[in-house]
């Protein structure tokens, strides 16, 4: 059996055993939809980073990314998952996560450099998430779209760190630089985004920041 067919279906269930544990906790724990959701983001985006290392030929993450963006699409749309949609706002960000999964693949297959790839999914992985803890622990003003000094300042530090982490992993020159940039210019795109949009828009920035 091909052994990439074998891993496609145990990513797929790996990805509905995750939604179907933060249902649970959501649903009989009591746990809210924000812890929720930043669980199944937090596991599912930082999982996907092995994909290159288990799939040569990408139709495998690109299946993968398409059945869960159609999946995720119409539970946001008929409401069926309390866990990640339930947060008393209106946002798209679980199936753009996907979107924006399976078209990074294919531009890092595409021009060969698995940098644009990786990086913004590590970011959009400890990111996001630890700026959205920070925005509700230290309950600082809100900017724009929901977003708040503390999370913004905290998305900026740590993306700074994230990208100089990687970037000196893989001996690129000019670290403190371009990690500088990467930083400023996903914080601003992420403040920018609104109604989960940044699952899209910091990736894609971010990988924008490393062709250029």
């Amino acid at each position: 059996m091909n052994h990439q067919f074998v891993f496609l279906i145990i990513f797929i269930f790996g990805y509905v055993l995750l939604l179907v544990i933060c249902e649970f906790l959501n649903r009989r724990k009591n746990v809210s939809s924000e812890k929720t959701r930043k669980i199944a983001h937090f596991v599912s985006t930082l999982t996907v980073l092995f994909f290159p290392h288990i799939f040569k030929d990408e139709g495998y993450v690109l299946a993968i990314c398409a059945t869960f963006f159609v999946a995720l699409f119409i539970a946001n749309i008929k409401h069926l998952l309390q866990s990640i949609d339930g947060v008393g706002r209106r946002t798209g960000g679980s199936y753009l996560l996907a979107l924006s999964v399976g078209i990074c693949y294919h531009f890092s297959v595409m021009l060969e450099n698995g940098m644009l790839f990786i990086l913004p999914i590590l970011i959009l992985a400890i990111c996001d998430p630890l700026a959205g803890i920070a925005g509700k622990r230290f309950h600082s003003k809100h900017i724009l779209f929901g977003k708040t000094i503390a999370g913004s300042l905290i998305f900026l530090l740590s993306s700074l760190c994230v990208s100089m982490f990687y970037l000196t992993s893989v001996h690129h020159q000019s670290v403190f630089i371009l990690s500088l940039l990467i930083a400023f210019s996903a914080t601003t795109t992420e403040l920018l985004s609104p109604r989960g949009t940044d699952n899209l828009t910091v990736p894609f920035v971010v990988a924008g920041v490393l062709i250029l």
